[in-house]
């Protein structure tokens, strides 16, 4: 006979809900800030692909994961994140090669737009997989491993793998094809770029988890029960 479904407590649901909200926040910034990275910006004059903006929020969306849920979890969603980003520009190369419908016109705007070169492509999804991947394992020996709090592991995790990303990314995309000067200026700036929105980005967060847990605290000190009489 079949058994039914455990049913999860109060507490057991809300974690599940903010561990899927947070996968689903995840693998969405990255295959977003990948279409982003297809258009180079240059506000103030310094040049840099648009998903910089967007990219870093990427590994403190993974931290919290890994927190919550353990490394191997959070390593099963980088894996289906990267996964989600290779099948994406599959479905972009196939749109673009199948032939358009010649009533509504040509349509060779969708190609250039959103059909990357091959090298864009596995750099940008190289990049991501092996930075988030060795991110993990940073904050995974330095938070799990006793060494530090939550925000010194991500402090030290960031610090290590946004260079690797911008590393792996830029060198496999524009190496063979762009001078090393212009590619290692582009790589510096979105460095640099990276490392000021995550920090910022750290900093807000650590403001809006303390302003949490001390609503938290209050809450329970009223929900207390009186003490009885003698006690």
């Amino acid at each position: 006979m079949p058994t039914r479904g455990r049913t999860l407590s109060r507490t057991d649901e809300r974690e599940l809900t903010a561990l899927l909200v947070l996968a689903v926040i995840f693998i969405g910034a990255t295959m977003t800030a990948n279409i982003m990275s297809l258009r180079m910006v240059a506000p103030l004059g310094i040049v840099f692909d648009a998903g910089t903006v967007l990219y870093p929020i990427t590994f403190l969306v993974r931290d919290q994961i890994h927190r919550r849920a353990g490394k191997r979890f959070s390593d099963t969603v980088v894996l289906v994140s990267a996964l989600a980003n290779l099948a994406m520009f599959a479905c972009f190369f196939i749109a673009a090669w199948m032939p358009a419908d010649e009533t509504t016109g040509p349509q060779e705007e969708f190609a250039l737009v959103l059909l990357p070169g091959i090298l864009i492509v596995i750099g940008s999804v190289v990049g991501q997989y092996v930075a988030e991947r060795i991110d993990g394992v940073i904050y995974h020996r330095v938070y799990k491993g006793g060494a530090g709090s939550a925000t010194r592991a991500a402090v030290l995790s960031n610090l290590v793998s946004i260079p690797i990303d911008s590393a792996l990314m830029s060198t496999i995309a524009f190496a063979a094809t762009v001078p090393f000067v212009s590619y290692a200026s582009a790589m510096g700036v979105n460095i640099v770029l990276k490392y000021a929105i995550t920090m910022g980005a750290l900093t807000a967060s650590i403001g809006v988890t303390n302003v949490v847990d001390s609503l938290r605290v209050r809450r329970g000190a009223r929900e207390l029960p009186e003490a009885l009489p003698g006690d």
